[in-house]
């Protein structure tokens, strides 16, 4: 009489197949995922110090080129004057905490940007 079920010896060889495809795809796929995720986040940051600017830009008069002067801006005004969306993910999906500020300081003759979450004018 003729079986027509799979052998364990069978099913064995399949399993281990399976297990050799998981470890040589699954890492590479994860990398994939942290990539995206770090993209999302440098993505978000320079979205954050563009609107910074372009705030800065059409604000000028408040802000004194003097060199090692500091001012904060609240994302929340970003927020509020349109220059930016409140609905920007940050690396894991989540609504951006817009309690944080940009910190702008003034050097050679140009204001640098920086993400910070506490921050005191100069």
């Amino acid at each position: 009489m003729k079986s027509k079920a799979f052998t364990l010896i069978e099913l064995l060889g399949v399993i281990i197949i399976l297990g050799i495809l998981v470890l040589v795809v699954f890492p590479p796929v994860l990398n994939q995922i942290k990539k995206s995720k770090q993209e999302i986040n440098e993505s978000t940051r320079l979205l954050i110090i563009d609107a910074a600017k372009d705030y800065v830009d059409d604000n000028i008069n408040d802000y004194d080129e003097i060199n090692g002067n500091t001012y904060c801006i609240d994302l929340n005004i970003l927020v509020e004057k349109n220059y930016l969306n409140e609905k920007i993910k940050d690396e894991n999906l989540n609504n951006l905490d817009i309690s944080k500020k940009v910190k702008l300081v003034y050097k050679n003759n140009n204001f640098e940007y920086e993400i910070v979450n506490e921050c005191t004018n100069n």
